[in-house]
């Protein structure tokens, strides 16, 4: 089967939606099947023997007008160039917010399949979440997290109904597709107002673990968070989080984000151990992981998924996260493979009970190693995408 990709993202510089979409790639060539890429990161290449073909996307920060040109002059002149590349395939596929909807701008007559990775058909920012971290469940973009500041948020009600009309434009674009993947129940509920539970199917994201680099100066123990430092993810309460818990293990952060020169200060006035990696590869992230005691993770967004969790699983570990709805539900259950926990006075506490703990965290560890076989793994995975691309 030639199978065609369309992909906001993709390795090796990019975020874990990215890396997913590439082992999705990977376990089908495993069996025999071609894969090929467009990518809307502006950067044609060829990876793992895979080939890129790239379109650059503009990603305007003008408030409302930047996207609004982007979506009325830029996508439909990329669906129309893409369109002249389809007639080869048997199967379209598109994994994102920005390819899903040049993928439904172009009305390929072939079959088609888009996955769901956050909220973007229903919510403007797509983080389903008001600034204050209460989840938006009346898209009130005066509140939303995509009002960064104040003259944003004062001028979102005068634009209410274009931004209206605008989702609604997203949602037909994609109703012809003949399947919507969501990669959580939680997001699928989300959608089920919108289309037919017989239209959507939960595919989750898979993980594997490459060839591990050594990774030196590592403590000989350390408790781990690995994401964007932004507030969506709550990396902001992990100082506090730590000082409460007043455990002597450090807090080594991988990833970047606008908030490192706040937590910098933040941790250095609490007197935590904090120690920032900053971005890494994928396989030098999860040798990191493999070393690891636990994974903190935080996040006050309903999230969609949360690869690192399934990661983490995938290596033995255990994780912390608030038990606030979302898409985490899937992977982590409470005191089976990892801890749930409804505010931050009850994370420290979680935390000290891991960092104290070795048989806790053996027995959370081995227990999400079982999960994530059953669930996550290419072989649980694969032939539920592959029956739906033979259907």
């Amino acid at each position: 089967m030639k199978i065609l990709y369309l992909t906001d993202v993709f390795p090796p510089h990019c975020g874990g939606s990215g890396w997913s979409v590439y082992f999705f790639a990977r376990a089908l060539r495993e069996q025999g099947h071609e894969v090929d890429f467009i990518s809307l990161d502006g950067i044609s290449r060829r990876y793992d023997d895979f080939e890129v073909s790239a379109y650059e996307v503009n990603h305007s920060k003008a408030p409302f007008w930047g996207n609004y040109q982007r979506d009325k002059n830029e996508l439909p002149e990329i669906a129309r160039s893409a369109n002249s590349r389809f007639g080869r395939y048997d199967v379209l596929h598109a994994h994102h917010k920005l390819s899903a909807i040049v993928l439904g701008m172009a009305a390929p007559e072939k079959r088609w399949f888009v996955t769901l990775r956050d909220y973007w058909p229903i919510c403007f920012c797509g983080q389903s979440m008001y600034r204050i971290g209460r989840t938006c469940d009346l898209y009130d973009f005066s509140r939303c997290r995509d009002a960064e500041n104040f003259w944003q948020g004062l001028a979102a009600p005068i634009f209410y109904t274009s931004l209206e009309t605008r989702l609604r434009e997203r949602r037909a674009l994609i109703k012809n597709a003949n399947k919507l993947f969501c990669i959580s129940h939680h997001l699928r509920d989300q959608f089920l107002p919108f289309y037919s539970s017989e239209q959507m199917q939960v595919l989750p994201n898979i993980a594997e673990a490459t060839d591990l680099p050594q990774v030196s100066d590592l403590p000989e123990r350390f408790l781990l968070y690995v994401g964007r430092l932004e507030r969506n993810k709550g990396v902001q309460l992990l100082p506090e989080i730590m000082q409460t818990s007043k455990v002597s293990l450090p807090l080594l952060l991988v990833g970047e984000g606008s908030l490192q020169t706040e937590l910098e200060h933040e941790f250095h006035e609490r007197n935590v151990n904090a120690r920032f990696l900053g971005f890494r590869e994928h396989p030098e992230m999860l040798a990191i992981l493999s070393r690891s005691d636990a994974i903190l993770f935080p996040s006050l967004w309903p999230e969609p998924l949360g690869r690192v969790l399934i990661e983490a699983g995938m290596m033995n570990k255990p994780s912390i996260a608030f038990s606030h709805p979302g898409g985490h539900h899937d992977v982590i259950q409470n005191n089976i493979n990892g801890l749930l926990v409804p505010s931050v006075k009850d994370f420290a506490d979680a935390v000290v009970e891991l960092a104290g703990s070795s048989d806790l965290r053996q027995r959370l560890g081995n227990e999400g190693r079982k999960i994530y076989e059953v669930k996550f793994t290419p072989q649980a995975v694969v032939p539920r995408l592959l029956e739906e691309y033979n259907h």
